[in-house]
């Protein structure tokens, strides 16, 4: 027995797997223009992250928790100012790299 996962855009999917598969090439970052959000590579991470309390949130542009939880964590930057440092790392525009 098949189950069929209906995806954000209301379409029906053999898979969560195949749901999300299909949009992994969507590599869009939330946090691009963000001041307070760093964005986190394996190329920075030891450069950035190794001193002071960081709060890091690895997501993917295609997970729907994700994209509702963004703007949360949006906020709590801007609460947050100068007590925690922001980072994001975009799992799947950091995958193979």
């Amino acid at each position: 027995h098949t189950h069929t996962h209906t995806g954000a855009e209301g379409q029906g999917w053999d898979s969560y797997w195949a749901y999300a598969a299909s949009k992994a090439q969507a590599t869009q970052d939330f946090y691009t223009n963000e001041e307070l959000i760093t964005r986190l590579t394996e190329k920075v991470w030891d450069s950035k992250v190794g001193q002071g309390f960081w709060l890091v949130e690895f997501y993917a542009p295609w997970c729907s928790h994700c994209i509702h939880a963004s703007p949360f964590v949006k906020q709590a930057a801007g609460l947050l100012d100068g007590e925690v440092e922001f980072g994001a790392v975009n799992g799947v525009s950091e995958m193979g790299e």
